[in-house]
């Protein structure tokens, strides 16, 4: 709403400027037959707006037409092309959901691969939950004994960490503590080392590009 008191003493082009604005915001609301009706009440009644007294009209309240309701497609829920030269999308339901809480995973438990090992030769364990149909995404839960390694990352990864305390350190020699509640990515093209100094539990999502 035009507050009177703001705009009193603004210059009369400045208003013609500004009724043209608001006839063009009628018309996208009313269409032409509401801008041809105003145009009729303007020349029975047209403000001066050249007096410092002239009070500017309240514009009127416009409704905007009713929303319609639209019927959902039941096509819609099929697959759909994502693009020219993409597979089609499909629709997924609730029952796709993985919780890990109530998902059998697939157990795997070895030893580190001993020539990548630095101090140790330490056990890891994952409890695999999810891997995606293009063998690309894969999510889960993993833990090592304590223990010393290299890594080198060709894969991208985000890990939660669960239980224990371990230590990522890079090629540079930098490193961080690794402790319970801690979130993180790993970018690939990392290279390090892995120390785990209490045996360590973490959740990991990983894409392979």
């Amino acid at each position: 709403m035009f507050h009177p008191v703001i705009l009193a003493n603004v210059r009369p082009e400045s208003l013609r400027k500004l009724d043209t604005c608001f006839l063009l915001f009628q018309y996208s609301v009313t269409g032409i037959g509401g801008i041809e009706e105003r145009n009729l009440k303007k020349q029975t009644q047209q403000p001066d707006h050249g007096s410092d007294s002239a009070s500017l009209e309240e514009p009127e309240a416009y409704a905007s037409p009713p929303c319609q309701r639209h019927e959902i497609d039941p096509t819609y829920l099929e697959a759909e092309p994502a693009g020219p030269n993409e597979p089609a999308v499909i629709v997924k339901s609730l029952e796709d959901l993985v919780f890990f809480a109530d998902h059998a995973p697939e157990f795997e438990e070895f030893l580190t691969v001993k020539e990548k090992c630095i101090r140790g030769q330490p056990l890891q364990r994952t409890w695999h939950h999810f891997t995606s149909a293009d063998g690309r995404f894969f999510a889960g839960i993993w833990e090592a004994e304590p223990g010393c390694w290299a890594v080198s990352y060709t894969e991208k990864e985000i890990c939660q960490v669960l239980a224990g305390r371990s230590i990522l350190r890079d090629s540079n020699g930098r490193e961080r503590v690794l402790e319970p509640g801690d979130n993180f990515t790993i970018p690939a093209g990392f290279r390090g080392q892995w120390e785990v100094l209490e045996t360590t539990r973490k959740i990991y999502v990983i894409y392979d590009p």
